[in-house]
């Protein structure tokens, strides 16, 4: 993350919670659309970290493979 993304988010992220102590909650559909982001990405990092961990499968060549003497 870089600087300018984080002197974004902090702030909005305090005055969030500030929101939620005070008792003020979004709208339902708000709610939903977090809770539906959040399952998307966080799919998209487990798809991500499987990847990862499997060894990549070798590419088909035209060419016969070389016989060994």
């Amino acid at each position: 993350m870089n600087k300018s993304f984080l002197i974004i988010f902090i702030p909005a992220l305090l005055v969030a919670a500030g929101y939620l102590a005070l008792g003020i909650r979004p709208p339902t559909r708000v709610e939903i659309g977090i809770a539906v982001f959040a399952v998307a990405f966080s799919v998209y990092r487990i798809r991500v970290m499987i990847q990862r961990g499997k060894p990549a499968e070798p590419k088909a060549s035209s060419a016969p493979p070389a016989a060994n003497p």
